[in-house]
């Protein structure tokens, strides 16, 4: 039945359209960076799109977009190119996420032999699609005129094109993703390299995907079928062409403001990712301390003769990094803003302990995100680190939302069979959810202070 995802439909769309509202309201004019997107967006408006502000560092999809819906809109309602209606546009695509992932979980859970598909089934995917909906860095951005939600709608419905074997179509939709945001290549490759594992694991006939053998044997297969390979991949290897050859043009990955957005190794980038995916998998955790089975293999590994070699090397590895390789933006320093300029000035800069301290909610992160993804073998984890690496890696910035695409990978793909059995631990991750988010907006819509130049403040993400 479909009851259930409609009324989760129905009520996500009304709550939204409520804090749309609530958001136009209050908050009047454009805020941080809507100020750059509604300005380029109301001269696409006028029909100027020859002009381009140098400050903007993503490529025109947003506005294109935005500009043929309202323009589309405004046969009917009349002149739409305003600050409320450009939100609305951000806010359906952050409200289409949630069918989107929906199926992609139904999918997931689907693919497995043997699994019965029932009532209660049916409800756990829907909590989880929610909770994945609300996910607090993007659903924050549900009301403002940025491009996260775009970008995200575009990145999960070229993922899920590929998982129903329309690859042509999905690398459209990845290449409209890339117009977005430029760092959705990145997602693209993640894609064709998820497609490439699917066909060596269907036609290898793969017993153990676990095996450190697994990426060796994997090699020498593509490099045995590289003509298949090539036919079924060929879209997406179009797109990372084209796109290797705007970089060689442009000069850099950026568009505008190029001086603040340069390339630099920040290897701590995924061991912050790492303490936030930790946070974000407690949920699906939970079930697993109470099973007797799940414990019993989780102290089988642990007193394996392996473990401690690598605890030990991931432990000098995470101190190494957080010696030599924490990067502090200028942007961080100077926008109090941010939540993340808080958590620098009172705890990670000024007390050099702390930085330490996190290592093992670090290390524990990265053994949850292993051990949740046990199912999809070594080959599908090698893959979704480097991804997760190649985003996060190069910016020296500190963004929560760098974060968005990497966790709902990584959720799309947790083995969500202790979640359907305890539905208790779905409602607990969507409660969290709810109330971070209720927080979050409570305090940028309620508690503005003022700036030095006298304007008006609020804390964001």
């Amino acid at each position: 039945t479909m009851r259930p995802l409609l009324a989760a439909c129905a009520a996500l769309g009304v709550a939204e359209a409520a804090l749309l509202a609530l958001t136009n309201r209050l908050v009047r004019e454009p805020y941080m960076d809507e100020i750059f997107h509604v300005r380029q967006t109301r001269l696409y408006c006028e029909g100027d799109f020859k002009a381009w502000d140098p400050k903007i560092t993503t490529l025109p999809g947003l506005y294109l977009v935005s500009t043929t819906v309202l323009r589309v809109a405004g046969v009917l309602f009349g002149d739409l190119c305003h600050l409320g209606a450009l939100r609305a546009v951000a806010c359906v695509f952050g409200w289409l996420c949630f069918p989107l992932l929906y199926t992609l979980l139904k999918h997931a859970y689907c693919e497995v032999p043997g699994r019965k598909y029932d009532s209660s089934a049916e409800w756990s995917i829907v909590f989880q699609a929610l909770t994945l909906s609300l996910l607090p860095l993007l659903f924050f951005f549900h009301f403002l005129y940025y491009t996260d939600t775009g970008s995200t709608f575009l990145v999960l419905a070229s993922l899920l094109l590929a998982r129903c074997d329309c690859t042509i179509s999905s690398a459209l939709v990845g290449a409209a993703s890339v117009v977005f945001r430029q760092n959705n290549i990145v997602w693209v490759v993640y894609i064709a390299g998820e497609k490439a594992v699917a066909m060596y694991h269907k036609n290898a006939n793969t017993q153990d995907k676990e095996s450190l053998a697994e990426p060796f044997r994997f090699v020498l297969w593509c490099l045995a079928h590289i003509p298949v390979l090539l036919r079924r991949l060929v879209p997406y290897l179009i797109l990372v062409g084209a796109f290797v050859v705007f970089i060689f043009l442009n000069g850099s990955i950026v568009v505008g403001d190029k001086t603040h957005h340069q390339v630099k190794f920040h290897g701590t980038q995924f061991l912050y990712f790492s303490g936030v995916a930790l946070l974000s998998l407690v949920p699906a955790m939970l079930p697993q301390f109470l099973d007797k089975k799940s414990i019993r293999s989780a102290v089988k590994r642990i007193t394996c003769w392996w473990f401690i070699p690598v605890l030990l090397a991931m432990t000098v590895l995470c101190l190494l990094l957080v010696k030599r390789n924490t990067l502090v933006h200028p942007f961080i320093l100077a926008d109090n803003r941010h939540y993340i300029f808080y958590i620098w000035k009172d705890l990670l800069g000024k007390y050099t302990v702390a930085r330490y301290a996190l290592i093992p909610a670090y290390l524990a992160g990265i053994a949850c995100t292993m051990g949740l993804t046990r199912h999809k073998g070594l080959l599908w984890q090698i893959l979704f680190v480097s991804c997760t690496l190649m985003v996060l890696v190069p910016a020296e910035l500190v963004e929560f939302r760098y974060f968005i695409m990497p966790l709902l990978v990584l959720h799309l793909n947790v083995d969500t069979d202790y979640l359907t059995t305890h539905v208790w631990a779905c409602l607990l991750g969507l409660a969290a959810c709810v109330t971070v988010n209720t927080v979050t907006i409570v305090l940028f819509l309620l508690h503005p202070f003022t700036w030095p130049d006298g304007s008006t403040a609020r804390f964001m993400w």
